[in-house]
């Protein structure tokens, strides 16, 4: 069996190409080495979709230039570790992405849409710069968003690499993919890690106090923002009124159920809870109703 000992399979983590060149490598990461910029807990945490706004995100890839491997000598049947150069890189295959989700690659070095070259030859090939550019329509990401706090989309890209040459096998192993060298049981690698996250809210967006005072079919929520305490008002209802608190998570942080005849007035006490944005989703006859409430 073939093992990759120092395989850095970080480039491209997410894609196919779809188009040529739209992204632009930040100079920032021009001397970084070898891997994927900003790193995967960055992404996942200043790099999310937001239901209802157009997702555009661009991500730096420094690719992979030599790499040892071992393996086992087909003609002496004993152990070997061999130094491998590259000269290229691609995708052969992406999950995880959500549907209305599309991609594209760029560089300097990109070749047929979807492959970066590294320069030079021999053992003398070089990394270099490229970036990954990731896109959706509001409506996209919408779909892909949860009703309130978040859905995580768990990423995975098979990365594959051609080798220039090899210091050993090199008749066996030069010109060929990764995933060609299945005598060696060598493959394409996964990739895992990245996580797209895709919100219903914001959770750093400031919601102006109008904008959150709800008067929708005779549902008022005053005031908000609160230091604790919401005064929630339904006129001209009765019946079984419920409603459930989310935090951006997504998690329940709040419930309550009381019966409603003829309108009501009930407060709502967050006194207990952090600071921040949250979701309330009202459940009455009439229907369901969602309101911010901003918790001081």
């Amino acid at each position: 069996m073939m093992k990759h000992l120092l395989l850095f399979a970080f480039i491209a983590t997410f894609v196919q190409s779809t188009a040529f060149g739209q992204c632009t490598p930040d100079p920032q990461y021009a001397n970084a080495g070898p891997g994927i910029y900003p790193d995967s807990a960055t992404f996942i945490t200043t790099m999310y979709a937001v239901a209802g706004t157009d997702y555009d995100e661009v991500l730096d890839v420094k690719t992979l230039a030599d790499t040892a491997v071992t393996t086992v000598n087909p003609i002496s049947g004993q152990p070997m570790t061999i130094q491998i150069w590259h000269n290229a890189t691609r995708i052969n295959s992406m999950d995880g992405l959500p549907a209305g989700f599309s991609y594209s690659i760029g560089g300097a070095t990109v070749d047929n849409d979807s492959t970066w070259l590294n320069t030079g030859s021999g053992q003398n090939v070089a990394a270099v710069q490229g970036c990954l550019q990731i896109t959706a329509s509001a409506s996209a990401v919408s779909a892909a968003a949860p009703v309130t706090g978040y859905t995580d989309y768990p990423l995975t890209a098979l990365t594959d690499y051609r080798i220039e040459e090899a210091d050993q096998l090199n008749s066996l192993l030069a010109g060929k993919w990764h995933s060609e060298l299945t005598q060696f049981s060598v493959d394409a690698t996964p990739i895992t890690g990245f996580v797209l996250r895709v919100y219903a809210v914001d959770p750093n967006t400031t919601v102006a106090v109008a904008d959150l005072i709800s008067q929708t079919d005779g549902i008022t929520v005053y005031p908000n923002p609160s230091a604790g305490e919401f005064n929630l008002t339904i006129k001209e209802m009765n019946g079984l009124v419920s409603y459930s608190v989310y935090d951006t998570k997504g998690s329940q942080v709040h419930y309550n159920s009381f019966v409603v005849q003829n309108g009501v007035q009930e407060t709502l006490n967050l006194s207990e809870l952090p600071a921040g944005l949250y979701t309330m989703v009202l459940n009455t006859p009439a229907g369901h109703f969602t309101q911010k409430l901003v918790k001081q």
